[in-house]
């Protein structure tokens, strides 16, 4: 008889221990997704979006927060272009938006699914609402420094994928 509550004891701890292990590099990659690194990112950017006079430099910190490095490098040689030329040279539109205006009901339906191109880079597609319509924003992901970055907005047009990336300075 008391033996069994030793083994349910043993049997809790072992669970317990089972439930809190931390995750390996190898299930480090798993445990945090794609598609969770996605929603994360959304969460925290659309209630920015839903304040009436957004700090002009909003978007950029975005990008600071989840591009990747390659980016990022980008779009300053981008900057230093139009910092020199007065020519904008970049996207009209908001790219994490795929839009150029947005109303304050703006809404996140649904991070809907990802492939996989490589081992270290991922797309998603990510549903929104915006003006009651609901649209496909896609992102391309890297895996950089243990975490995916977002590296590209591609869309499509007339059956071609096209990317701002492709229009940046190297």
């Amino acid at each position: 008889m008391r033996q069994q509550p030793i083994f349910l004891l043993l049997a809790a701890v072992c669970m317990m221990a089972a439930c809190t292990h931390k995750k390996t590099t190898a299930e480090g990659e798993a445990a945090v997704s794609p598609i969770e690194t996605v929603k994360a990112i959304y969460e925290d950017l659309l209630p920015r979006y839903r304040i009436p006079m957004m700090p002009p430099d909003t978007v950029e910190s975005l990008e600071r927060k989840y591009c990747s490095k390659d980016w990022l490098r980008r779009r300053a040689k981008e900057a230093e272009i139009t910092n020199k030329t007065g020519e904008i040279i970049g996207c009209d539109y908001d790219l994490w938006l795929s839009a150029q205006d947005w109303d304050e009901k703006l809404a996140l339906c649904n991070v809907l699914e990802y492939k996989k191109v490589g081992a270290d880079t991922a797309w998603v597609k990510v549903r929104l609402k915006n003006f009651g319509t609901r649209y496909n924003v896609f992102l391309t992901l890297v895996h950089e420094d243990g975490e995916w970055r977002v590296d590209d907005f591609p869309y499509e047009i007339d059956g071609e994928w096209n990317s701002p990336k492709e229009f940046m300075p190297k």
